[in-house]
């Protein structure tokens, strides 16, 4: 039996920074991905999202994010970077 790894705060923080700069590697959006399908994980994930992406943000190309679009493209492992 495969046990579901909880991922660090900091390196989950990480993997949704470099994801919404679109910076990340394949392999970091599969590590995203597949951590995101642990419900602890989605909790940890959204709470993430609630303290440190609600504030609008700025892409690099000067384009506002949309954190809520965002949100449910990660949430549903849907996109690339």
């Amino acid at each position: 039996m495969t046990e579901k790894v909880i991922p660090a705060y900091d390196r989950l923080q990480y993997l949704l920074q470099q994801y919404t700069r679109k910076r990340c590697t394949p392999e970091e959006m599969q590590e995203l991905f597949r951590y995101l399908e642990n419900p602890a994980v989605r909790e940890l994930f959204n709470n993430i999202v609630d303290k440190d992406f609600e504030a609008p943000g700025v892409a690099e190309d000067g384009e506002e994010i949309d954190w809520e679009f965002m949100y449910n493209k990660i949430v549903l492992g849907e996109g690339s970077c």
